[in-house]
């Protein structure tokens, strides 16, 4: 994945310097053989009058593809998936009828009139406008071949995606949940006010996932923001995946891959006019992103300081009480081994070093020993003890020491805990208003 490296060093000047390479990255991506493929793509669909596409998002704010039935197997190899319902709109239905009407020259454009001064008449099919009530389905709620798309969704992972997505979590203004979707990654729910990112997905996916509906929160809500311009739908999607695609290079997290094809599709022209009329917008909302996640994991390192000073004390305070009660032990009761360890130090390949609480040290023994790690060390009175232990074993050596500080149940099982939760939690059935209002990542 290659990294972005900026030139700017204060936040300001980053931040204008993301969005700019997030502009160059789009223009390019027009020029690029898949942006070509999807374009042959849309000319196959049909453009549907103001009146139809207001059905349309009536019934179905996320649709973004919709064709008949026939026309999905027929011309994409899709087919529409059992039980679901259509998107009613209207279909052209003319009819001819014969009707008596007045001559007219070709040549003139008047009527033409008989010998007794009487407009002659003829018999001719006239076409009738008429409409039909039809069906359509959106492209979620088929299945077949694969669709063309400019977005290709994100794989990989992301160096400390559990506190990365706690932070997220926190500075949220809305709960964020996991759930199974078919084919969108992600919708923020105006009415219900909460995130949904798409269950089974990748870590760097989540994470970018998660802060375009955060965006969408942030930005858009009027409820949550004073933001009452009512910009139209291709205008929200830009501002959102813009913020995420900052955000994400702002900790390293490379999205372009995704965000240049995502903006691009939801564009109105090659100069990524409604980007541009963002920008202040986007850069806005992704500072305010930012330095929430900063603060958040700023808090947490005071949090975990704090935890550890007390544990340290009180440590130290069962050292002291279990030092002054082993002085009344019989005297011919035999001491602790100073050396630990099941290696000889000189045994011990590409040495390194960490250092324990004494008081932990026959405990961390114990689960070295019990984990087959080598090791050796010295139990010393100034109440730290010294370790070694190879350098291919440090991994597990400091997961070890983590667990005996600290038994309690980590963040990626309570992450995990909650996906299996939202997995068997039946979806809750919402009413029409509840799902106009939602807004989704495709």
């Amino acid at each position: 994945m290659p990294e972005i490296e900026l030139k700017s060093t204060t936040q300001a000047d980053k931040l204008k310097e993301l969005t700019d390479k997030l502009e160059q990255g789009v223009k390019d991506f027009y020029q690029d053989d898949r942006y070509k493929e999807y374009l042959g793509t849309m000319s196959k669909f049909h453009n549907y009058s103001l009146k139809n596409t207001m059905l349309i998002a009536h019934q179905n704010p996320n649709a973004t593809l919709v064709a008949g039935f026939h026309t999905w197997k027929n011309n994409f190899g899709r087919s529409v998936l059992k039980g679901e319902k259509g998107i009613k709109i209207f279909a052209p239905a003319p009819y001819m009828i014969k009707k008596e009407m007045e001559k007219i020259d070709p040549d003139t454009g008047i009527p033409v009139f008989g010998n007794d001064g009487k407009p002659i008449t003829e018999e001719v099919e006239v076409v009738v406008p008429n409409f039909k009530i039809v069906s359509v389905f959106d492209v979620s709620q088929t299945d077949g071949k694969e669709m063309p798309t400019l977005a290709t969704e994100l794989s990989g992972g992301v160096e400390n995606y559990e506190k990365s997505f706690a932070a997220l979590q926190a500075v949220s203004p809305a709960p964020i949940e996991f759930e199974s979707m078919k084919s969108r990654k992600g919708y923020y729910n105006y009415e219900d006010k909460r995130i949904a990112v798409k269950d089974g997905m990748d870590e760097r996916q989540n994470i970018k996932t998660a802060i375009h509906e955060i965006a969408h929160a942030v930005l858009h809500d009027n409820e949550l923001n004073d933001d009452k311009l009512g910009k139209n739908r291709a205008q929200r999607e830009i501002e959102a995946e813009s913020v995420a695609y900052v955000v994400c290079q702002h900790y390293g997290i490379d999205s372009s891959e995704y965000s240049f094809g995502y903006v691009a599709a939801w564009s109105e022209n090659k100069e990524v006019t409604e980007l541009k009329n963002s920008l202040e917008n986007i850069r806005s909302a992704a500072c305010e992103i930012i330095n929430g996640i900063d603060e958040n994991m700023r808090e947490r390192e005071r949090e975990q300081d704090k935890t550890k000073s007390v544990e340290i004390k009180a440590e130290v305070s069962t050292s002291r009480a279990k030092h002054k009660t082993s002085q009344k032990v019989i005297a011919d009761e035999p001491p602790k081994p100073q050396i630990i360890g099941n290696s000889a130090y000189r045994d011990i390949p590409d040495k390194k070093y960490t250092n324990v609480d004494s008081v932990l040290a026959y405990k961390v023994a114990a689960a070295l020993e019990a984990h087959g790690v080598k090791f050796s060390g010295r139990v010393s009175d100034n109440n730290k003890t010294t370790i070694t232990v190879s350098a291919a074993d440090v991994e597990k050596v400091n997961a070890v020491i983590k667990d005996v500080k600290s038994p309690e149940k980590s963040i990626t099982d309570s992450i995990k805990e909650k996906q299996e939760a939202n997995k068997s939690k039946p979806v809750p059935e919402k009413n029409a208003k509840s799902k106009q209002r939602g807004e989704s990542e495709l």
